[in-house]
């Protein structure tokens, strides 16, 4: 349930990833999941009335993160999806631990918060989650459904391979350039 809920930290990582993890076990489930993710993407409302209004932003909070990890539980073949939360939560102690600081404590050093402060939007931190945690939640989905643990270690040995990868993606080159500029003491213009 703490994997789960500490992989909550951006909107629909979680919504998404027990969408995938369920896809396979619960289809049902996992359509409903997949229903609440433009709700979980979508940016704050304009004030009522305006015609281009947008979706409402909707959140999973401890509540729905809980209620999502219970759910990922009660199906056995959903159980590898949890491996990107469970390497997310790990490496996130571990830091906090290193640094002197409890590991209860939320900060921003989870993978999500990573991506996001490398310059990549909303659906496409989801999208780059989702490809890092596929290899897990569909190998070991298809693992546990033909009691092959064969490829379930292969999908979560995989899916750690991609989430070292993804600790290591180079910051993108337009915000390297404004950052360059800010500090060569060209100022802040469309920072």
């Amino acid at each position: 349930m703490n994997a789960v809920n500490t992989f909550d930290n951006s909107d629909g990582a979680a919504t998404a990833l027990g969408a995938l993890g369920l896809a396979a076990p619960a289809p049902a489930l996992a359509a409903a999941l997949a229903g609440l993710l433009p709700l979980h993407l979508a940016r704050p409302g304009r004030p009522p009335g305006d015609r281009r209004a947008r979706l409402p932003q909707v959140y999973l909070g401890d509540a729905g993160s809980h209620l999502l990890a219970v759910a990922l539980l009660a199906f056995p073949a959903a159980w590898p999806a949890l491996a990107l939360p469970a390497l997310d939560l790990a490496r996130v102690v571990r830091a906090r631990l290193r640094a002197g600081q409890a590991p209860w404590v939320g900060d921003r050093r989870h993978l999500a918060h990573r991506l996001a402060a490398r310059g990549l939007g909303r659906g496409a931190v989801v999208a780059l989650l989702l490809a890092v945690a596929a290899p897990s939640a569909l190998l070991g989905a298809r693992g546990v459904a033909a009691a092959q643990p064969g490829l379930v270690a292969l999908g979560v040995a995989a899916t750690a391979a991609l989430h070292a990868l993804a600790w290591s993606l180079p910051p993108r080159q337009r915000s390297l350039a404004r950052g360059r500029a800010l500090a060569d003491g060209e100022g802040a213009a469309g920072w």
